[in-house]
């Protein structure tokens, strides 16, 4: 007994001593360069030498000078090491344990356009070569944590997610290359992140749970909301059940960031798109699918896109009467192949193809699909669609509130074939219908304008029936406005098939206009 208790008041006082050492050597290493960005300190300091363990609590992490402000950057509660050598960690600063881990760790970085709080990837691999050149680690964890970032100059939030939990195994850390700003190599990792929001200019992302792997992604919740401002001409907002990203790895070829991505896969998204013609339209070019490809500042390759279930509403306001005129797709299933600017992939297969499938409105059932040349500087595509019988009074839910027109009649078929490039495009539209009446009614008394009614009559085509001596195809022809999307591209370009075919007179009419405009 008396052998024991000698045993373990010995074990005490050593490890005391050990501590009171080993906590002032420690601050010392961290904070010995006169040049250092940061402080690092903390409150406790104690081992175990039976359990070959270390605690540390309180831990800080502030700049030396940061615009005057002395908030710390990080702050954990305790940080644990289980499983350590005393030998390596006091004789070559080297850390090799069974367990790291650290509780309740928060992150806040502030950050502006001329301030690099963080450093580059040179200083950041210099800082861990100085504090600790060699680390190795069979488990490394981190339990509710926080991360925040601040915008310095606006004084607000920029990104926060709460809480964090990390688990990577099998961690060397080996700073003998001083290109990767955290040279790790590990076996696994899994991150969930809960309550993400990240703050843009217009819009607000918002996720309630993100895990991920090494080479998987899982976003839950996701919603992309805008911000109230009603200069804006378009405001878009995006909800989404869940977004998974599969077989993904990323990196650095010859200093360039890579993205590699097999699968991306969408489920149950609401798309809402509200159009305000007030709004001060930004002139500047939108690009066409390759060259925003060839734009982009790093490689990117995605093999596959998967979007299912989702809804997309497009939405205009009438600003004289107050009315919403509204376009609905549901059930919209779309799979995009070949998302890619990697010169030697495109060697191989040099089309990005998009295949859709939804129900217009109440009635219509559409299938299209469209190629893009991704390696033709002048962004040229094909594309094809159809679509089956419908009441063409499911129209009247945009043009009645817009135009005040209400139309009537059957679609019996409608079907496209279209290319062009990004200044114009050509095509052919069948556009089968019977029976349609189009009637234009005052938008403030919503009476009958009887005039321009039986004019309409005059104008427009009532029928387009196969194998009768009227009957028809639509030419198209459109030039593209390159402050608008694709979208309104394939609008404009379907719409001028369209108005063939109803009326002829009056495409001659509008084609007349813009060549005297022009």
């Amino acid at each position: 007994m008396t052998l024991v208790l000698v045993v373990a008041i010995t074990a005490s006082s050593a490890n005391y001593l050990l501590s009171s050492w080993l906590g002032g050597e420690l601050v010392e290493i961290l904070n010995k360069d006169a040049n250092r960005k940061y402080d690092i300190a903390f409150t406790d300091f104690s081992l175990n030498i039976l359990d070959r363990s270390i605690t540390i609590n309180n831990v800080s992490v502030i700049p030396v000078t940061v615009d005057s402000l002395k908030v710390p950057i990080v702050t954990v509660k305790d940080f644990g090491i289980i499983g350590v050598s005393f030998t390596k960690l006091v004789t070559r600063k080297e850390i090799v344990t069974n367990t790291l881990r650290i509780n309740e760790p928060q992150v806040n970085f502030r950050v502006n356009a001329t301030q690099n709080v963080v450093g580059d990837s040179k200083e950041i691999n210099m800082l861990w070569k100085d504090i600790l050149p060699r680390i190795n680690v069979k488990n490394f964890e981190i339990k509710n944590g926080s991360v925040a970032i601040y915008d310095n100059v606006l004084d607000r939030k920029q990104l926060s997610m709460y809480p964090v939990d990390l688990l990577i195994t099998d961690i060397v850390i080996d700073t003998t290359t001083i290109d990767d700003p955290f040279p790790f190599n590990y076996n696994s990792i899994d991150l969930t992140a809960e309550n993400l929001e990240i703050e843009f200019d217009k819009f607000l992302l918002k996720t309630s749970r993100l895990y991920a792997t090494e080479h998987s992604l899982k976003i839950e919740e996701l919603q992309l909301i805008p911000k109230q401002e009603t200069s804006t001409p378009q405001v878009m907002t995006i909800r989404s059940e869940s977004i998974e990203v599969s077989q993904f790895n990323w990196g650095f070829l010859e200093e360039q960031f890579y993205l590699r991505i097999k699968k991306l896969e969408v489920d149950k998204t609401n798309l809402t798109v509200l159009q305000n013609k007030v709004a001060t339209r930004n002139r500047e070019e939108k690009p066409l699918l390759p060259t925003m490809l060839r734009q982009l500042p790093f490689l990117l390759h995605i093999d596959t896109i998967v979007l299912k279930k989702a809804k997309i509403i497009y939405e205009q306001l009438n600003e004289e009467s107050k009315e919403l005129g509204r376009i609905q797709f549901e059930n919209f299933y779309t799979s995009v192949y070949n998302i890619t600017n990697d010169k030697i992939a495109l060697e191989e297969f040099h089309y990005a193809i998009i295949d859709l499938e939804t129900d217009f409105m109440k009635g219509g059932h559409l299938k299209s699909q469209f190629k893009f040349d991704l390696t033709d500087r002048n962004d040229s595509f094909v594309g094809s669609g159809s679509m089956g019988e419908m009441d063409i009074s499911e129209f009247n839910s945009i043009l009645n509130p817009l135009a005040s027109v209400n139309v009537s009649g059957q679609l019996e078929s409608f079907s496209f074939d279209v290319k062009g490039n990004k200044w114009n495009s050509t095509g052919s539209l069948d556009f089968v219908y019977d029976q349609f009446k189009v009637n234009v009614y005052d938008q403030e008394s919503q009476k009958k304008r009887v005039l321009l009614s039986g004019l309409s009559k005059l104008l427009i085509r009532g029928s387009n029936q196969i194998n009768t001596t009227n009957y028809k195809v639509g030419n198209i022809s459109a030039s593209r406005i390159k402050s608008k999307s694709f979208f309104t591209y394939l609008w404009s370009s379907l719409k001028s098939g369209i108005l063939d075919v109803v009326s002829p007179s009056m495409k001659k009419i509008k084609s007349k206009r813009r060549g005297r405009n022009k």
